[in-house]
């Protein structure tokens, strides 16, 4: 065993790869900011009308889950979501064609609306480009 085997043993022993280093951080980073946390709110360094103490907030859930309000309150709101999921399905399937305004008469398919002038006059521009293109290459 040489020397430079032994030494670089060592370091590599006391070293930590980066993959365990970035699962320490994913944990510890999270972890520290509770704390942080915490401790601002415990010793009066944030409002706690409004950024109440975590512990505060564990407390608060486990009495209204064993109260059963949690529970209420959670299915009246997914209710609510539910309802409101329905309903926005329902009102996008309103064709179009009700709820633009049209312009014109009916023409037994559909209605005239705003764009179809536009349309028109589109068509027409690109029919006397395309015109004007061909008598130009003839010439």
């Amino acid at each position: 065993m040489s020397v430079q085997s032994v030494a670089t043993g060592s370091e590599a022993t006391s070293k930590m790869s980066a993959r365990t280093r970035d699962r320490l951080l994913s944990v510890i980073s999270p972890l520290a900011l509770l704390a942080l946390w915490e401790f601002c709110a415990r010793f009066g360094f944030i409002d706690t009308r409004f950024f109440p103490a975590p512990s505060s907030v564990v407390s608060t859930m486990v009495e209204m889950l064993r109260s059963g309000e949690l529970v209420t309150h959670t299915a009246v709101s997914m209710q609510r979501l539910l309802y409101g999921t329905i309903l926005g399905g329902v009102l996008n399937r309103i064709p179009e064609s009700m709820t633009q305004p049209t312009y014109g008469s009916y023409n037994g398919r559909r209605s005239v609306n705003r764009y179809d002038d536009a349309d028109r006059e589109l068509a027409a521009l690109r029919e006397e480009a395309s015109r004007s293109s061909r008598t130009s290459s003839r010439a």
